[in-house]
């Protein structure tokens, strides 16, 4: 800002800006008129200026003024008349546009450029609204310039991405390192179809944010291999240089840099004229410069024309960097190239990622490995692609033994109708199937497994396989047929528990009244005794009638049989009492909490109640402990165990001998230490060698279906197990087997 007479244009005033933007001090500017800082040529057209403007109390112009140093800049001027110290002059505010007026000058520079690439240039906003339109766009898509600014692309042409994730990378790549290139199909709105291969860029402000993007689109749809078409590629070469997205170099057959653009200086970090002092070897990786000097020596030697890979580039600072590189001979004639052309991309982010992913999908393969699932996958031809550890373990098979094989020939036994039809039922139906299928084990031992197949497929609908993940469930399967028995049994023992309470009853009564009878019939067998002691006093016709009647009803033995009769009866409905009790105590509704339980006496309750089991075929000799201390133990649930082994000794007796020879059950019961131990011993066939070990699993059984489930042993034995006992056995074949329970006395 400067304040300067209107008549002489001296200098009257000058702020400490003006000092520093033009180099002058305060003494000199006041030595000097505002045509001391204007160009000679600029002088003429200042008078006439200053002459015009008098008639105006406020002028505003752009002019070119000289600093100090002979420099010229270009200002933007407002006035102001005001009266100054008692003179008239003018009061002016002076802004420096010389780097706008240059950027202006860029710009139309640049905009005149793109006016002539024959690339596709388009400007979009974030909202992907054409602002730009080159006239190559309006060749390419038949759309003008005014009709195209403002509109969506997508409004304008119909845009393809060749593939959905085609799109989703491009977009993820636009949005993670602002830029993209890659291939397009579009058809413009006069139906012609063009294959584009597009590069775009994003561009943002000075805070980072999104305010569009630039993309150059090139029609690829036929290339031309005349020569018109090499010069055309020339010309675009030429004017898409300096702006392509990925660095670019020319590099002589000797390996110097011949010619370089910005972004590949950029990608490096070096200035362009340090990259043509440079061979490519000495930025190249040392582990990566061997293969790239063999690639160059057989460019120039005109065994390849091209090639592609990946490598590693040494940047300035000496950090490096992943690129793309693409190299291609440039020359005359075949064997005599005059330069290589050599397009480098940098895919440093798409190297961070690519790692990313390989230390998810890493990750993700050991976790589906430690699963405790057994997960299998099968791919659309049929062959396994996965198999993890729980799979391995189950079938007994490592993995690198059955990938790539058919389900069928992965040595899995089960039933592979059953599995093969659940799979075609899954894939037809396009949905998860389950079911079950049992199955054999590494060891030979049966199972069961909960299989779900879960069908897969691809975008287009085509099946890619499937995966199929199964749990072992026989125990689940186990306790649910045991929870099923349970609750059968409690329902029995309910109903039992209500007859043995309505039998009580009468047979009270009954009993009852076989004690009145029995003292009735003594008096009155005291009675008819002393009737027959008189018979010889009375005499007569009424004597030998009386003796008649009395041979007739043989009262003789009528007497001698009726007390026994009574007697008998009686031992009978106290029999009949001793099973209702037991009934009554064994099915009493049953808690998990323990009680002090007098082990003989839960064996006797429990052979009254397996009576029908073995006294058709064998005796039972106890031989249980008068000193045997209470056990601490849920009654019921240990009840059941020496029910099951009643039960199983009878059925092995029954087994054994035929033709109604009977056998023998002994159980005894005795103190061992801290614990006490029942043996149940049956004289039967023995256990086979083969089947010692499998006897406590779930649903073996040597019986026919009828007379077992196999179940009775496995439950038996983890009863015992919960209350930190132990059941094992001892058998002999022809002798006999002996089953040995073990109850802590202090119980659980």
């Amino acid at each position: 800002m400067w304040i300067f007479d209107i008549e002489t244009l001296a200098f009257l005033a000058v702020n400490l800006a003006a000092i520093r933007h033009y180099g002058y001090s305060r003494d000199e500017f006041l030595a000097m008129s505002i045509a001391d800082i204007r160009p000679p040529a600029d002088r003429c057209a200042l008078q006439l200026a200053v002459g015009a403007s008098r008639t105006s109390a406020s002028y505003a112009g752009t002019w070119v003024h000289l600093t100090r140093g002979g420099g010229q800049i270009v200002v933007d001027i407002s006035t102001e008349d005001i009266v100054f110290r008692g003179r008239q002059a003018r009061l002016v505010l002076a802004v420096d546009v010389t780097r706008f007026r240059k950027v202006e000058a860029r710009i139309d520079d640049e905009a005149r450029m793109l006016a002539q690439v024959n690339d596709a240039v388009l400007g979009l906003d974030v909202e992907w609204k054409v602002t730009y339109w080159n006239a190559a766009a309006e060749r390419l898509f038949g759309i003008a310039v005014d009709d195209a600014v403002g509109h969506s692309l997508v409004e304008l042409v119909q845009f393809s991405w060749l593939g959905r994730e085609n799109e989703e990378r491009a977009l993820s790549m636009l949005a993670e390192t602002g830029r993209w290139r890659g291939d397009n199909l579009v058809v413009t709105r006069y139906g012609r179809e063009l294959h584009l291969e597009s590069s775009v860029m994003a561009q943002v402000d000075e805070n980072r944010r999104p305010i569009g993007s630039v993309a150059v689109m090139r029609d690829v749809t036929s290339q031309k291999s005349t020569e018109n078409a090499l010069r055309e590629s020339e010309r675009r070469f030429s004017a898409a240089f300096e702006q392509a997205a990925v660095g670019v170099a020319l590099v002589s057959t000797n390996g110097r840099f011949l010619l370089v653009n910005q972004k590949l200086c950029d990608i490096l970090g070096y200035l362009p004229i340090e990259m043509y002092v440079r061979h490519f070897a000495d930025l190249t990786h040392p582990d990566d410069v061997e293969a790239s000097r063999e690639n160059a020596r057989r460019m120039a030697m005109g065994e390849i024309s091209t090639y592609e890979t990946e490598k590693r580039y040494v940047r300035k600072d000496g950090t490096f960097v992943w690129v793309q590189l693409r190299s291609s001979v440039v020359g005359p004639a075949p064997g005599s190239a005059g330069y290589f052309m050599t397009v480098i991309e940098d895919i440093s982010q798409r190297k961070k990622a690519d790692a990313a992913i390989l230390k998810a999908h890493a990750e993700c393969d050991r976790l589906l490995s430690a699963i405790s699932t057994i997960l299998i996958g099968v791919d659309r031809h049929g062959g396994v692609i996965r198999w993890n550890d729980a799979a391995a373990q189950a079938f007994g098979v490592e993995s690198r033994m059955v990938l790539a094989k058919p389900l069928r020939a992965c040595a899995i036994h089960w039933d592979d109708e059953r599995v093969d039809q659940t799979i075609a039922q899954a894939i037809s139906g396009e949905r998860s199937i389950d079911c079950d299928v049992p199955y054999f084990r590494p060891d030979g031992s049966g199972g069961m497994l909960s299989l779900v197949i879960n069908p897969s497929r691809g975008d287009s609908g085509e099946c890619k396989g499937f995966l199929l993940l199964a749990v072992d469930v026989t125990e689940r399967r186990s306790l649910e047929k045991l929870l099923l028995k349970s609750q059968k049994m409690e329902s029995i023992g309910q109903i039992a528990a209500g007859v043995a309470h309505e039998i009580n009853t009468p047979v009270q009564f009954v009993g009852d009244n076989l004690v009145f009878l029995r003292d009735a019939f003594a008096s009155l067998a005291r009675v008819l005794t002393a009737y027959r002691g008189s018979l010889g006093m009375i005499g007569g016709n009424a004597a030998s009638s009386m003796a008649e009647l009395e041979r007739e009803s043989d009262m003789g033995f009528l007497l001698e049989e009726i007390p026994k009769a009574m007697s008998q009866s009686a031992d009978g409905l106290d029999r009949i009492a001793a099973i209702v009790a037991a009934m009554k105590r064994f099915t009493h509704p049953e808690t998990k909490a323990t009680h002090a339980a007098n082990i003989n006496r839960e064996l006797e309750n429990t052979l009254v109640l397996a009576t029908n089991e073995y006294k058709y075929t064998a005796d039972v000799a106890t031989e249980f402990a008068a000193d045997l201390p209470p056990v601490v133990c849920v009654v019921g649930e240990i009840n059941q165990v020496f029910l099951n082994l009643i039960v199983n000794a009878a059925q092995a007796i029954a087994g054994a001998t035929p033709g109604g020879c009977r056998g023998t059950i002994t159980i005894s019961t005795r103190r061992d230490g801290d614990a006490v131990e029942i043996r149940v011993r049956d004289t039967g066939p023995g256990i086979a060698p083969a089947n010692r070990g499998m006897i406590f699993r779930p649903f073996f059984t040597t019986k026919s279906p009828e007379s077992g489930t196999g179940q009775g042993l496995h439950i038996s034995r983890a009863i015992v197990d919960r209350h930190h006992g132990s059941l094992q056995f001892e058998s002999e074949v022809g002798a006999g087997t002996t089953f040995i329970v073990r109850l802590p006395i202090a119980g659980l």
